[in-house]
């Protein structure tokens, strides 16, 4: 540049352009947070998803935790391992959790499988409750011990409870001081859904013509 009479001071100035795109990561998650497996399917298969967003390489750990259900006897147990996506990857994956079949006859049983440690990306629904429904018949002996079942336990506060006959059935819930917190009747297959519970032990009786039944539940979250 050519100044003409005049003194040339400062002659250049730096112009920065500062990018305003911002890295999307996404988020991963369980596509659903409730499994049930008949005990004489070979496994249960869990889909967690990458959405939102497929900017950069990214990575969530996941493993299996017993609720009722016990790894080992009842379902195959996945110790800590990585699931990864590569950048511009938004494939689901799918998690394969092995089922055993046995001759027991038993309630309903749960197991969990949660997602931790995600990596770069935003961790949604992180925990999926599987439950394992018994395939053994059973006989008349078998019935009358069994005939009403109270499954998961413990539960997220979403309680199922099944008679095998369709009588009226009596639902009464206490607290650990004894006091009924929740009543209900019901007749054969019914959800009862008690998430407002606080976390703890509390003690649910169902009463069904002159049968009664009592069973200590759990309440996890």
């Amino acid at each position: 540049m050519n100044v003409q009479t005049a003194t040339l001071g400062t002659s250049q100035a730096i112009i920065t352009i500062n990018d305003n795109d911002v890295a999307n990561h996404g988020t991963i998650a369980l596509k659903s947070a409730i499994y049930s497996v008949t005990e004489g399917t070979a496994t249960v298969s869990v889909i967690v998803e990458r959405t939102g967003g497929t900017d950069g390489d990214v990575s969530v750990d996941y493993a299996t935790e017993d609720l009722s259900a016990t790894a080992g006897s009842d379902y195959t147990e996945i110790s800590t391992t990585t699931l990864d996506w590569a950048d511009g990857n938004a494939d689901d994956k799918t998690i394969e959790i092995t089922i055993t079949d046995d001759s027991n006859i038993e309630e309903p049983e749960t197991f969990e499988l949660n997602l931790v440690n995600v990596q770069t990306a935003t961790l949604g629904t992180s925990q999926a409750i599987i439950t394992i429904e018994d395939n053994d018949i059973t006989n008349v002996s078998n019935l009358e011990n069994n005939e009403i079942m109270i499954y998961p336990n413990p539960s997220n506060g979403i309680i199922y409870i099944k008679n095998n006959n369709s009588q009226l059935m009596d639902i009464k819930i206490y607290d650990i001081n004894g006091r009924i917190i929740f009543t209900d009747k019901i007749q054969q297959f019914n959800q009862i859904d008690i998430t407002n519970f606080q976390k703890g032990s509390y003690l649910i009786k169902v009463f069904e013509g002159l049968n009664e039944k009592t069973s200590k539940i759990i309440i996890y979250q």
